[in-house]
């Protein structure tokens, strides 16, 4: 269940975590969920349960607005907005059907912690990125400054041998 925090801790990426997180909420709550990331305010992919064109765009409303500082519950649905660093980065819905059972005032502190855990590794994978990128720029530039000192030391050579001949 949700409540062994050590079976997401034992995840190593963000596809595991989400798989994970996704299918450890579908089977404690009989319901089906669904994750879905945005860059900036455009949706970037989405992973669980497919949602209907509506429930979509209202995750993307609900993402937009920012409402989920607080967890809302309408109908059959409850969002998260998954949130680190200030800024909302996703957002976690949990459809119900009717024989779920009734989501408790617990149940959703800890989807709350869940959200907030997928949040940080979405962040950890954004600056893991990041820091590869960094790292390519980095071997970019000095490959190219060992290229260049290596061209200039080779035509340094023959440089100096025409002006010693032209002298």
């Amino acid at each position: 269940s949700l409540h062994d925090p050590l079976q997401i801790s034992q995840t190593h990426s963000l596809e595991e975590i989400v798989q994970t997180v996704v299918a450890m909420t579908d089977r404690l709550f009989s319901a089906h969920s669904a994750l879905l990331f945005f860059d900036g305010d455009e949706l970037r992919w989405q992973s669980g349960s497919s949602l209907k064109k509506d429930e979509q765009a209202s995750a993307t409303i609900f993402h937009q607005h920012r409402l989920a500082l607080a967890p809302y519950l309408q109908d059959d649905c409850f969002w998260i907005n998954l949130n680190s660093s200030g800024e909302s980065s996703g957002v976690l819905v949990i459809k119900f059907d009717e024989l779920s059972p009734k989501l408790l005032k617990i149940d959703q502190a800890l989807m709350q912690g869940v959200a907030a855990q997928i949040a940080l590794s979405l962040e950890r994978d954004r600056v893991q990125q990041r820091n590869q990128r960094e790292a390519l720029f980095n071997e970019y530039e000095r490959m190219h400054r060992v290229l260049l000192n290596s061209v200039s030391h080779e035509l340094k050579t023959p440089l100096a041998v025409l002006r010693t001949a032209t002298d």
